[in-house]
């Protein structure tokens, strides 16, 4: 007994010394002075009963956002006003995820609604509950649990007791941050959370104690650089991050760092800051002083913060000025500038993106802010004392949830705030808003209970009896929301513009400068680099998280997606994960892309029977890859565009959709448009059914286009309805089958032609008044005016194969029609010459029938070289090399050398100026110490394949080196460039590993539109290290690329590379010399050609490339540039090796007519291949070529059963090309499109 009680003593007395260590370390851990604090929840204005949106953080100490239940990192002091935040997310990170945190505020707090901010959905549902409290257990709670609450209720308290009890834990519906009370700094609160058994959601009451605690102020790190003494003359300090000399900080010897500079500069002085990205979180340290970028477009000097929670730039306690910056965070991470303390701070043409706040200005200074733009920001601006003077003149705020929340006095003049949830708010006792525009949000204007002037301003609410017209926005080529001709907003000031210090600032997309009465809203000084890019929003039904439409936190639903879309010339792009969405949508915003982000056929928009699944009532929206479906209404059951406000809907595009089982009890059982302009092409429209238009009605759609689409199996009237136009609408080259009928022209001098009408139940066409033109349809009976065939145009119709077979009448029919597509529904080209007879003629249909000639053109004047010949040719086409060195053995300066596809283990030692082109991008140059050496000028390699090689390509010495076509891939290092000088564009580089995995560049070297990618630096390297490119010394060029995924995509030796116009993964450069930094959204990550809705689309300005564009007028793939691939009408060059193709192509379809379903069993056609007769032929003014013509061939069916069905054509470059059926198990009907491939 005894010893069992020494046992026990001993215990506790371990315990007791565990404790005391445990007590010893939270207390030096929370010491002020560690990190600076962020807005905390008693500072973040919330009011009494609302609810903090579970996606909407709580912001702790050093940086940590806290989103519901997930767990958090850091501590901070029991006094701090936080501290209720760490205390309750400690507990729930011990214990199951509860829904969102509720809380009330003391008396007299200042009312401000923030619950629908991010329009997210609830997270966490579950039902138990907390214990904070010291130790009480919960009947909710596990032991382990309340044990583990207990310890974390301690540790964050400083002792092993409770905290001074300030209130209790109770169950409410709806909750959010508290404001501190108006003209006083946040109070010193205590938190007490007591559990409630079977709670799901908790309130904290929050009692000021009667003492104020002052902030812990920030003390940076100190430089690991003394830092010289600066005499007090000295009025002017520079800062450089590129320099690397000794450091004095004069204009030839600035320092690196802009701290360096603050914290050696005296009072009075001016910090210049050239060009470059600084990484850090600069505190002024209340000395008198002004930061400035040294050039007046602030896009040159980006601050990034440290991101960890600290404040970018804080301020406070003297005068200071700010300017001609961009300051970039990451959203929950980051606040731009932070104002506390007193005095007066100027903040003058500055960029404030992607952070959690943009201004946050307490104590009772004064703030001027002017000329700036905050954008992507949870909060712009927050003024959080209401003995604060705050003054926002001509600024731009957008795409933020809040715009300007003011508890001081705010004054607020020629300010435009568009796309937020809440554009501004007074919540003190007085404010002024003048000649400013709020447009396009959630809310416009929310007033408290003081006394504000409203004047000459345009609100879209006419909140405070202000004009509501719209301002007629419009984007020019450097910036957002100009003023279009016409608009209300011009000239509708008070004053004149000269006497408000506009300068030659302008409201126009023509640059004039404001004259007269000023105009309304923000005015652009050229000088400003803001290039607006339209915004991705993301979709994703999975998502079961925190959502705000990033592509990590995708919006579960369309209609959230389209809350924050916004207006202008350039709009939104909402890209759609594959996933089921049973929703009844209206768009009503313009210029607007719906776009899928995988296959149509599991991407499907669902109107459950409800209503039409789309109302579209604005110009140039896009509706792009899915499947539409089960929409039901009186006229488009499942695309019903309509006019609004008697405005026409112009140029909306469907495209690349399934509209399938749709219902519409008048007209248009898919589609329905009236007063519009819409383009309808390669589209599936099956099994729908209306009584007039039973897939599609138009009426007076002047001007509308109806093309490349299959229209199959839909009942009731014809499928296609043409009613009373102006202007003629087109109808060409569709295919319709089994439909109750064609097509019915019932008003206007339409045009149909190129269609096949074939296998319909009632008649192929009407026309009631005898206007419309027909020209070379084929049909199967009526009207014998066009092409009649008894005998079915199709491969196999009853198998939904509408390829053209060999011999139909369709194929290169079309010979009247001369304004036909330029490529046909599953992308191929026309016209092509699908009869052999030499010529060449669109075919009719929806399908173009693939050349069956090959043709090879000979260089009579090329070394030919291929591996699978035998030794001893003399390198001509007939009888070539059969190496690439016997080739260079036998070439002379200026020869071309073509390598036919093949595999080719050797080493290329390249010492003659040469042309090595790689036929039809085939050889293969592999399993090499050094696959291919250059040491001579003026040499040009193309095509090749760089595989498993030590190094892919080498150079020495080489000047004049042109790089172009080629992939490397899976190599130790693709490229090393020493001393060298050339161009090296449209590669792909992939998958390589080595101390520079992609490109070592040494010389003057253009490294442009590449796609580098998924390359990874050798982990042993020391020095001279990156995944992407690594600029030794000279002078590179790096635009155009694509560099994703390769660790450090730019690394720098000596010298300043030039870096423009990329996508990079890499915040350093991004949103500087027209970088970006966004999810490349490839097609396939087979080509890497990009895919719907990828910000590389014509992403590229006018300027870059200069004289080596006429090198690169295709991409890697054969496809011209530029392309308009976003189908936008601009046609504007791409990022990366490969261009966009213009459309999404729906490849290997399958449509089954209804109703009867039939299991899928096909036979391939097979057209064997001929013997090929060369064609000697020239020309006085071309040069020589042989041209090899195919004999006439016939087809012979072949019975060849497959796993699955994939009726395609697969044209190949030098193939006889025939159409290839496999037979499949998959019962009908079913559709598999796919996505757009490369040529």
């Amino acid at each position: 007994m005894m010893q069992t009680g020494r046992i026990r003593w001993l215990l506790a007395g371990t315990f007791l010394t565990l404790t005391v260590l445990a007590v010893a370390v939270a207390l030096w851990a929370v010491q002020p002075n560690s990190t600076p604090p962020l807005p905390t929840q008693a500072a973040l204005g919330t009011s009494s009963g609302t609810t903090r949106q579970p996606d909407e953080p709580i912001l702790l100490p050093g940086g940590v956002a806290w989103y519901g239940s997930l767990p958090i990192a850091g501590l901070l002091p029991a006094s701090d006003p936080a501290v209720h935040d760490v205390a309750l997310a400690n507990t729930i990170a011990a214990s199951t995820p509860i829904g969102p945190l509720t809380t009330s505020t003391a008396e007299g707090e200042t009312s401000s609604d923030e619950a629908d901010e991010n329009n997210a959905a609830q997270a966490g549902d579950g039902t138990d509950t907390i214990a904070a409290n010291g130790g009480a257990s919960n009947a909710t709670l596990s032991a382990e649990q309340a044990e583990q609450a207990t310890q974390n209720a301690d540790f964050i308290s400083g002792s092993g007791t409770q905290a001074a009890l300030a209130g209790t834990a109770t169950q409410r519906p709806t909750d959010e941050r508290p404001e501190a009370p108006p003209g006083t700094l946040p109070p010193q609160l205590t938190p007490t959370p007591t559990a409630t058994a079977e709670r799901t959601r908790v309130q904290i009451n929050l009692t000021p104690q009667a003492t104020n605690t002052p902030r812990p102020t920030w003390t940076p790190w100190p430089s690991a650089t003394p830092l010289p003494t600066i005499a007090a003359s000295v009025t002017e300090l520079y800062v450089d991050a590129s320099y690397s000399g000794p450091q004095t900080g004069t204009a030839s010897q600035p320092f690196r760092t802009i701290q360096q500079a603050i914290s050696a500069a005296n009072n009075g002085v001016t910090v210049f800051i050239q060009p470059g990205v600084y990484t850090e979180a600069l505190n002024l340290q209340g000395k008198r002083l002004t930061l400035t970028g040294i050039s007046s477009d602030p896009s040159q000097v980006v601050i990034a913060g440290l991101g960890l929670g600290n404040p970018i730039v804080q301020l406070g306690g003297n005068t200071q000025s700010l300017a001609y910056v961009t300051l970039r965070g990451l959203r929950g991470l980051n606040t731009g500038v932070l104002v506390d303390g007193g005095s007066s701070q100027t903040i003058t043409s500055v960029m404030m993106e992607n952070l959690e706040y943009g201004l946050v200005q307490r104590g009772n200074g004064s703030v001027r802010l002017s000329h700036s733009i905050v954008t992507y920001s949870h909060h712009a601006i927050r003024v959080e004392s209401a003995v604060a003077q705050f003054e926002s003149f001509n600024n731009l705020i957008l795409h933020s949830a809040r715009g300007i929340y003011a508890v001081g006095t705010a004054r607020i003049y020629n300010n435009t705030i568009a796309e937020t949830h809440r554009a501004v708010e007074f919540a003190g006792t007085a404010g002024t808003l003048r000649h400013s525009i709020l447009w396009a949000n959630k809310d416009d204007l929310a007033l408290g209970g003081g006394s504000y002037t409203i004047q000459a301003n345009l609100i879209e609410s006419g909140a405070a009896s202000q004009a509501s017209d719209d301002p007629l926005f419009t984007r020019g080529n450097n910036g957002v929301y100009y003023l279009l001709a016409g608009s209300p907003a011009i000239d509708a000031g008070l004053d004149q513009a000269a006497n408000l210090g506009f300068g030659n600032r302008s409201t126009s997309t023509t640059g004039s400068a404001d004259s007269g009465l000023v105009d309304l809203g923000f005015h652009y000084d050229a000088a400003m680099s803001f290039i607006h890019r339209p915004r991705q929003i993301y979709v994703d039904a999975s998502n079961t998280g925190f959502q705000d439409g990033t592509a990590d936190r995708p919006w579960r639903t369309l209609r959230s997606a389209l809350d924050m879309t916004r207006l202008g010339r350039s709009g939104d792009v909402i890209l759609i994960a594959a996933g089921t969405y049973s929703e009844n949508i209206v768009i009503n915003k313009r210029d607007i892309v719906l776009r899928s982000q995988g296959d149509p056929q599991t991407t499907i928009l669902d109107g459950n029977g409800s209503g039409a699944v789309i109302t579209l009532q604005a110009s140039e929206t896009v509706i792009e890859g899915f499947t539409i479906q089960n929409g039901t209404g009186a006229n488009g059951g499942a695309v019903n565009i309509t006019t609004s406000d008697n405005l026409n809907v112009r140029r909306a595009i469907l495209r690349g959709n399934i509209f399938a089982n749709n219902t519409a009890t008048t007209s248009g059982g898919a589609v329905y448009a009236e007063n519009a302009q819409p383009l309808i092409e390669r589209n599936i429209l099956r099994g729908n059914s209306a009584p007039q238009g039973s897939a599609i009605t138009l009426r007076n759609a002047d001007g509308a286009t109806v093309r490349n689409n299959l229209l199959v199996s839909n009942t009731g009237g014809f499928a296609l309805h043409l009613l009373s136009s102006s202007d003629p609408i087109l109808a060409a080259f569709n295919t319709f089958y089994g439909n109750s009928g064609g097509v019915r022209n019932q008003g206007g001098a339409n045009i149909v032609e190129g269609n096949i009408l074939w296998g319909n139940n009632s008649n192929n066409w009407q026309d009631d008044t005898s206007t419309a033109t027909l020209t070379d349809n084929v049909v199967d009976t009526l009207p014998a005016s066009q092409i009649v065939s008894a005998q079915s145009p199709f491969v196999n119709a009853s198998q939904s194969n509408f390829h053209l077979r060999a011999g139909s009448v369709a194929i290169d029919a079309a010979i009247n029609v001369s304004d036909y597509p330029v490529d046909d529904f599953a992308g191929d080209l026309r016209p092509q010459d699908g009869d052999g007879d030499s010529s060449q003629a669109a075919d009719v249909g929806a399908y173009e029938m693939p050349s069956t000639m090959t043709v090879v053109t000979i260089d009579p004047d090329a070394i030919y070289v291929d591996g699978s010949a035998s030794p001893g040719g003399d390198g001509s086409y007939g009888t070539p090399y059969d190496t690439i060195s016997m080739a260079l053995v036998n070439a002379v300066n200026g020869d071309r050398i073509r390598v036919l596809p093949g595999t080719y283990a050797e080493p290329v030692i390249i010492t003659k100026s040469v042309t090595l082109l790689a036929e039809n991008n085939g050889a293969i140059l592999q399993n090499q110490q050094t696959a291919m050496l250059v040491t001579v000028a003026d040499v040009t390699i193309s095509g090749f394949t760089f595989q498993g090689n030590t190094v892919g390509l080498q150079a020495n010495n080489a000047s004049n080196l042109t790089v172009t076509n080629n992939l490397f891939q899976q190599n130790g290092k693709a490229l090393h460039l020493n001393a060298s000088q050339g161009l090296i564009a449209n590669n792909i580089i992939r998958e390589n590993t080595g101390d520079v995995a992609g490109i070592y560049a040494a010389g003057e070297i253009t490294i442009a539109f590449n796609t580098i990618i998924d390359n990874v630096p050798d982990a042993a390297c020391n020095t001279a290290c990156a995944g992407g490119i690594y600029a030794w010394d000279g002078h590179v060029t790096i635009e155009g690329n694509i560099l994703w995924n390769n660790g450090t995509e730019i690394g720098v030796n000596t010298g300043t590379p030039t870096v423009r116009a990329n996508l990079i993964d890499d915040a350093t450069y991004a949103g500087q010399n027209d970088n970006i930094n966004l999810m490349p959204l490839f097609s396939d990550t087979g080509t890497l050609r990009p895919g719907g809705g990828s910000p590389v689309i014509d992403a590229i300005p006018e300027g870059i490339g200069g004289s080596y564009l006429a090198k690169i007028e295709r991409d890697r793939l054969g496809t011209l540039r530029p392309q308009d691939g976003n189908t936008d009408g601009r046609i504007k060059l791409d990022m990366g090796a490969l261009e966009a193709l213009p459309q999404t192509s729906l490849l290997n379809v399958e449509i089954t007519p209804m109703p009867v379903p039939t299991m899928l069993v096909t036979t391939p056609i097979v057209i064997p291949t001929q013997t090929m007769t060369p064609i000697v032929t020239s020309t006085a003014t071309a040069e020589p070529s042989v041209t090899l013509t195919p004999m006439p061939a016939s087809a012979t069916p072949t019975a060849s059963p497959s796993a699955t069905l994939q009726p395609s054509l697969t044209p190949s470059p030098t193939a006889i090309l025939a159409p290839t059926l496999t037979a499949s198990a998959t019962l009908a009907p079913s559709l598999t499109p796919s996505p757009t491939t490369g040529p």
